[in-house]
């Protein structure tokens, strides 16, 4: 089962009303795995801006946000409304949207579980120094780095 599937159906469980406890076990194995959770706290609304349209989600559930290897991903548990952007707002939306790149002050480099560098170690019969430098460069795909190893 996929990771994703696997932490729908853990929030689904805490949404049905398992124990903070349970929850807190969760977010600590994400961590091990390379995630880092974090539930956003007093959320009032959520507003999602598309083309035309605008999903409003008045004081969701539950906000969370993961950092991922690939990027942060914010999941919303609630109820939304779809809207049609009327003439004004489209406006702000085409005034608020960066004309030119915006760019990042800090870019994090991956640092790969020491779980994952162990495996990739173990499978390619490397040290674990070249095992870390395979998951680096393969952005903590398992697979390619292992491939990337045994090519070599």
């Amino acid at each position: 089962m996929p990771k994703w599937q696997k932490l729908q159906k853990q929030l689904k469980a805490q949404k049905e009303g398992s124990s903070s406890r349970s929850m807190k076990k969760m977010m600590r194995k994400m961590g091990k795995q390379g995630m880092d959770m974090t539930e956003i706290e007093n959320v009032e609304k959520v507003v999602i801006y598309t083309n035309d349209n605008k999903i409003v989600i008045n004081t969701p559930e539950n906000v969370t946000k993961m950092l991922l290897q690939q990027g942060e991903v914010y999941q919303i548990v609630g109820t939304g409304t779809e809207q049609t952007l009327e003439g004004e707002e489209i406006e702000q939306v085409v005034e608020e949207t960066p004309k030119e790149p915006v760019e990042i002050d800090e870019v994090q480099e991956y640092e790969p579980p020491s779980e994952d560098i162990k495996l990739v170690s173990n499978q390619a019969g490397v040290s674990l120094e070249e095992a870390e430098k395979a998951l680096i460069e393969s952005k903590g795909n398992l697979a390619k780095a292992i491939i990337i190893l045994k090519e070599k």
